[in-house]
């Protein structure tokens, strides 16, 4: 699934220390930093592709609200993360995509140690 969206991998491994990684048990590729997870993509149960990623709840609310291809979280706390289908008919512009996959990575980094934080500080 990552080969076609190449775009996305490409930006989360501009973020420093993010690594992704394959979990066979949910047929789903993580992003992890400091092996914390920030993003999964992977199929839903409609076959398509999706992107989760973790956000504020009230602007999460909002884009659910907003917009057809973004939903509550695929296998994810439905008020703080939320998945976006990538092969929707109307889908999200990258650039917006990309933004919301750096303000995941951000608030998960935000929620780690101090002292482990600062490894990551650019």
């Amino acid at each position: 699934m990552l080969a076609k969206y190449q775009w996305l991998e490409d930006e989360a491994k501009k973020l420093k220390g993010a690594k992704i990684v394959y979990k066979s048990e949910w047929q789903a590729w993580q992003f992890l930093v400091a092996d914390k997870m920030f993003a999964y993509a992977s199929k839903n149960n409609h076959s398509q592709d999706i992107i989760t990623l973790k956000g504020d709840p009230a602007t999460n609310r909002l884009m659910i609200e907003m917009y057809d291809c973004i939903t509550e979280g695929y296998y994810a706390n439905k008020v703080h993360w939320i998945s976006i289908i990538l092969d929707s008919p109307t889908p999200l512009d990258q650039t917006m995509v990309i933004d919301l996959l750096k303000k995941s990575y951000q608030l998960v980094l935000a929620k780690l140690p101090k002292k482990l934080q600062q490894q990551f500080i650019h």
